[in-house]
């Protein structure tokens, strides 16, 4: 199983940028996660995300999957068709620039379950979005993710979640299977069960159950080595990725670089 950091370069000191990659290559992680974070400060600031990029190769780490842009006018089922349409051009930059990198995986939030709209709606314009994704996932060779999520989201259920990606039968059209996401709601283990079939990558970070706290593995209550041993019979896993909180803070960072790669091997 492969292990893949995300750190928040975005947030990084810069004079600490290249001592962070130095130590997550030491640790021996070999690859990273591009986050959404990155790419929208490269867009106020051009030429930060090559910045990284070069210090990255430098330390002999490359990315190998990248989260998209997400929250309110990023997600799939924005409601106003002009926005939605909008972010769905924003997104397409991106995926050409994760694919561009090296990413086998872009992961996407499938958005708020507002209100005041019709879920079915709702999930409709998730479906006008993915199509159009699709083809540009395709293009470059890099599967979509769709990620499961917390309350008042769509992809809370993950049965429900895996019928929406067996409907388009794309093999550029997975899963990315959140941790905590699933242990706030619901029975981590069952709701892997209900869409391992199409888990292609997955957020690992712990909870108490009470809320998407993205605490440390082993700082939480999920059944760690149940599920990791779970994730060995996903037909289509490509790799697992660190996302708890705090990954711009030196010592959190370090700290993660104790624990995930015992997470991976399942080792308490």
């Amino acid at each position: 199983m492969e292990l893949l950091f995300l750190a928040e370069f975005q947030k990084i000191a810069p004079d600490l940028t290249e001592n962070i990659l130095h130590s997550i290559a030491e640790s021996g992680i070999r690859k990273l996660v591009l986050s959404s974070g990155v790419y929208e400060r490269d867009r106020k600031e051009p030429g930060f995300l090559a910045k990284i990029v070069r210090m990255a190769q430098c330390a002999g780490l490359e990315f190998a999957a990248a989260h998209g842009l997400w929250s309110g006018d990023n997600d799939l089922n924005w409601p106003d068709e002009k926005g939605r349409l909008s972010m769905v051009e924003d997104q397409k930059r991106y995926i050409e620039v994760a694919a561009e990198l090296g990413c086998r995986t872009y992961t996407l939030h499938p958005g708020v379950a507002y209100m005041r709209y019709d879920r079915q709606h709702l999930w409709d314009k998730v479906r006008k979005s993915v199509e159009t994704l699709l083809i540009e996932a395709e293009k470059n060779k890099i599967i979509l993710a769709l990620e499961n999520n917390v309350t008042m989201n769509l992809g809370i259920d993950c049965k429900e979640l895996a019928e929406f990606i067996d409907s388009f039968r794309s093999p550029y059209l997975g899963a990315c299977f959140d941790t905590g996401h699933a242990h706030a709601v619901s029975n981590v283990l069952n709701s892997f069960d209900e869409i391992a079939r199409h888990v292609v990558t997955a957020h690992l970070h712990d909870n108490d159950g009470s809320g998407d706290q993205h605490l440390m593995p082993w700082k939480g209550s999920i059944p760690w080595k149940e599920l990791m041993e779970r994730f060995l019979s996903a037909p289509r896993l490509l790799h697992v990725e660190s996302e708890p909180s705090g990954m711009h803070l030196p010592e959190k960072i370090a700290e993660a670089l104790k624990i995930y790669p015992r997470l991976v091997k399942n080792k308490d």
